[in-house]
């Protein structure tokens, strides 16, 4: 999380150097029309690719961005632990907190054969996989579209002053109006190569950590129905890095 708000910092910082090394002003930068087209434009081409379950799988991603992969990590690790501790006991808990590991705990109290486990748990990885990397997905496919977005905003724009040209005072604001079409372009460009596309890579390194808590937690499940001792899962747990 830390890597985005630097970028974030240094785009600023780049976009604010350009327009202080250029001749223009604020007020030629803004284009209420174009902010709008692109903007809103690229919110309705969310909703309208987008199902329920992208946006509950993006917003998961985002808030996983602020709680920090080592934190994640290390509590993961120390859930698998407490359970492995539990069932070494005798004892076999039903609530973890994690869904992938209460289905692995229940399937092993269904006495099911390590192969029908290995089955279940290697189908159960993948969709979770699939689900979470859909998020990352829908911010990744959003990046293309505000630079078209923008490129509409300059054709209205264009189309504007063509339709005042036959005009004395169109002719006299042509630099002026084009300009301001422009504009339109430039917002759809910042938007797609400074804000969404960073967003989507950041997401999508996100989705990869979750795939290697997943694999984590599906090793986790067959050690346990192997009945291993807390110090060899203590041990292939180690072998998992903490991001």
């Amino acid at each position: 999380m830390r890597n985005l708000f630097v970028g974030a910092i240094l785009a600023v910082l780049v976009l604010g150097g350009a327009f202080l090394k250029s001749s223009l002003t604020l007020k030629a930068l803004f284009n209420p029309e174009g902010l709008i087209i692109v903007v809103c434009g690229t919110f309705a081409v969310l909703f309208t690719n987008s199902k329920m379950a992208d946006f509950r799988s993006m917003m998961n991603l985002v808030r996983h961005a602020f709680s920090g992969s080592k934190d994640r990590r290390k509590k993961l690790k120390a859930k698998i632990m407490e359970v492995t501790n539990e069932i070494a006991r005798g004892r076999m808990p039903e609530e973890t907190g994690y869904i992938t590991l209460n289905k692995g705990l229940t399937w092993i109290s269904a006495g099911l054969t390590q192969d029908q486990l290995d089955d279940l748990l290697n189908e159960a990885a993948r969709q979770e996989a699939e689900r979470i990397s859909r998020g990352a997905v829908t911010v990744l496919n959003l990046g293309k579209y505000p630079p078209a977005l923008g490129m509409i905003g300059t054709v209205f724009g264009i189309i504007g002053i063509f339709g005042s040209l036959g005009s004395s005072e169109g002719q006299r604001f042509i630099g002026v109006n084009l300009a301001v079409a422009m504009t339109a372009t430039l917002y759809g460009l910042v938007l797609s190569n400074f804000i969404i596309q960073p967003v989507g890579e950041l997401l999508e390194g996100i989705a990869r950590e979750h795939e290697e808590d997943l694999g984590m937690m599906v090793e986790a499940v067959r050690l346990w129905h192997r009945r291993e001792t807390p110090f060899y899962v203590q041990e292939q747990m180690d072998l998992y890095e903490v991001a």
